[in-house]
């Protein structure tokens, strides 16, 4: 197990994946929550029987748009305030340290890792196993 401090945290990255993550989430949420709207105007109009001029001729496409556009919105404003908070940790980690994380080294079930193929590994014998190749050529 070691240990490793997260000193910086780059901008640029933060930027791009708040961003998209910040808009799929809007997105999604806006859709459903029209969505559901939408059906409650459409209840209502079934259940007094009459049209309210604009709102029959509202179709889906105006619906993805809309969302589109307040998703795309609301993940501009979501991202400006991401873009702060990274920009005052960076500030703050160069100050007074950054946050430490414990990481173990193993793999997916939980073994410990092997070294990889370019490294060396002794053996019972002391030497590298590289040595011990090279030596039988």
């Amino acid at each position: 197990m070691r240990t490793i401090e997260v000193r910086r945290v780059p901008l640029m990255s933060v930027i791009k994946v708040g961003f998209l993550v910040f808009f799929t989430i809007d997105f999604i949420g806006f859709l459903l929550y029209a969505s559901f709207f939408a059906s409650l105007i459409g209840m209502a109009l079934s259940t007094f029987g009459g049209e309210f001029g604009s709102f029959a001729h509202i179709g889906g496409a105006a619906l993805i748009f809309g969302g589109f556009f307040v998703a795309v919105l609301a993940a501009v404003f979501q991202t400006l305030v991401l873009f702060i908070a990274a920009v005052a940790y960076n500030v703050i980690a160069n100050a007074i340290g950054g946050v430490l994380l414990e990481v173990n080294d193993t793999d997916t079930r939980g073994m410990p890792l092997e070294p990889t193929a370019g490294s060396p590994v002794p053996d019972q014998g002391g030497r590298d196993s590289s040595e011990q190749d090279a030596g039988e050529d």
